[in-house]
């Protein structure tokens, strides 16, 4: 069942950790995450080594509530889950929406 007071950002991140833009956002967490993993409409634009999905409450001022990270396996042609890099752990901001 899809929750709809959330929604999931789909956030890529360049080869220094810093954000680069939203490219989509979903109301279901696996569709988005497929979405990513599977590098649709080449997303990872080569430049694009990380990626993130934000679950973000729905409303104004509206912080995220979770926050997934996978990094760009070349070799495979896909994104995989990644650790949370340091500079992103304990910050609720929804780099999504900036």
């Amino acid at each position: 069942m899809i929750d709809k007071t959330v929604m999931y950002f789909i956030t890529m991140v360049g080869k220094d950790l810093k954000v680069t833009e939203c490219v989509g956002y979903y109301q279901d967490f696996d569709y988005a995450k497929e979405t990513l993993v599977e590098n649709r409409l080449d997303i990872n634009e080569t430049i694009n080594n990380y990626a993130m999905i934000e679950e973000i409450r729905n409303g104004l001022y509206a912080d995220n509530v979770r926050r997934w990270w996978f990094k760009f396996d070349y070799g495979k042609g896909i994104y995989e889950e990644w650790e949370t890099p340091e500079q992103y752990k304990n910050k609720i901001f929804p780099y999504s929406l900036s």
